[in-house]
């Protein structure tokens, strides 16, 4: 079992690391490109992501917003919740990764024990190129998938925190 202080150093580790690839990419020219493919991506899953909702739903602006990211337009709907004040239940952020994270494991509980392993960071990243690779839904998404590694590796959730 790690102490804190070994827990402090891998954190400090992996953001070295992370700080250097940034560095490397950029340095290369990639990283702009890289982006600029990530944005591409994104938009089409977006757009393919609000194409595939029910189009004879009432409810087809709520689903996109929580399915999709997409913003809620202004309408009745829209002040309604804000005036109930759940507006910040349809901004995608962490809760909402969490959610899909805590279902996928319901779901691939019957699975071999690898293999939920191998989907959770394909559907987390699929997750937030649907969602515009948005600022909170990719943080959420890093600390699911840190949060996976460290357990996996003998740490306890108090430990991580």
């Amino acid at each position: 079992m790690l102490s804190r202080a070994d827990v402090h150093i891998l954190q400090v580790l992996s953001i070295l690391t992370m700080t250097w690839l940034v560095i490397a990419l950029t340095s290369a020219g990639l990283w702009y490109w890289m982006l600029i493919f990530l944005a591409d991506i994104s938009l089409n899953l977006h757009n393919y992501c609000l194409n595939m909702l029910p189009k004879d739903s009432t409810f087809i602006e709520i689903h996109g917003s929580l399915v999709c990211g997409a913003p809620l337009p202004d309408s009745r709907s829209r002040s309604l919740f804000s005036q109930v004040g759940i507006i910040h239940m349809f901004v995608v952020s962490g809760l909402h990764v969490n959610l899909l994270v805590n279902v996928l494991e319901k779901l691939f509980c019957i699975l071999p024990n690898c293999l939920p392993k191998i989907l959770r960071p394909i559907f987390l990243i699929g997750f937030c190129l649907t969602n515009l690779l948005r600022p909170p839904v990719v943080r959420a998404a890093i600390h699911c998938l840190v949060h996976q590694k460290a357990v996996t590796r003998g740490y306890s959730p108090l430990q991580l925190h």
